[in-house]
């Protein structure tokens, strides 16, 4: 589906259109930047960062990778799309760090994250639980579709 223009893709099924949008803005993430992406498209980003990190390794490899310099920005990002289930999860863990929350310096963070001890072994309950509900994911796309400007 790579050069399927933008347009195309928004027509696909919930599950392929979401797949499409993610996989184009990691390519623009890392092609022009993050800061040069649209709130809504950061947003998308920022769930298919956080969603990765948990498939892969769970909460835990969600704050211990750069992804993590980006936990509260987003937990607004799943606030803002409606994924609140998620949303519910990610609060858990990051109510668990001390002061302000995670650190978006990583080497600060791990120094949170050696600070919290046992706690620790609580970021990773309820990882079962977590899942994207690409039907939300899909309907924020499309009714955001003309912030997207996306590459084919």
């Amino acid at each position: 589906m790579r050069g399927m223009p933008f347009i195309h893709v928004l027509a696909l099924e919930d599950q392929w259109l979401v797949e499409q949008v993610m996989e184009r803005l990691r390519d623009k993430a890392y092609g022009t930047g993050f800061s040069r992406m649209s709130r809504q498209e950061q947003n998308v980003y920022l769930v298919s960062q956080i969603d990765g990190e948990i498939e892969n390794g769970g909460m835990d490899q969600f704050f211990t990778n750069s992804a993590g310099n980006c936990a509260t920005r987003t937990l607004a990002a799943l606030d803002e799309i409606g994924l609140t289930d998620c949303s519910k999860l990610l609060r858990r863990v990051i109510e668990l760090f001390p002061d302000a929350g995670p650190s978006e310096d990583r080497s600060t963070r791990f120094d949170q994250l050696d600070a919290l001890g046992a706690r620790r072994n609580r970021f990773d309950d309820g990882d079962e639980d977590w899942g994207v509900n690409v039907k939300i994911v899909a309907a924020y796309v499309r009714q955001h579709a003309r912030s997207f400007s996306l590459p084919p």
